[in-house]
């Protein structure tokens, strides 16, 4: 189901509730059920050591904003 978001403010809106989400899911599943410290997860995402979930979480959060362009829901230039 496509959430159609109305502005550019909605879907960071939704783009970044995905990243709560997901972010929520992993430390909480890495650290709660598997046992991982908080540091260890935390290192998953140095961008610097060659980690890229980084990028993957940025296209999470700017997906629906990306999307939305592309149906022509808003355009991205100032008014």
């Amino acid at each position: 189901m496509w959430l159609a978001p109305a502005t550019i403010a909605e879907a960071l809106q939704i783009g970044s509730l995905w990243l709560v989400l997901t972010l929520a899911f992993e430390f909480g599943t890495g650290h709660f059920l598997f046992g991982r410290p908080w540091d260890a997860l935390l290192k998953e995402h140095n961008l610097f050591q060659g980690r890229i979930w980084v990028v993957v979480l940025l296209v999470t959060t700017l997906a629906p904003l990306a999307t939305g362009w592309v149906r022509g829901l808003f355009t991205l230039r100032p008014a």
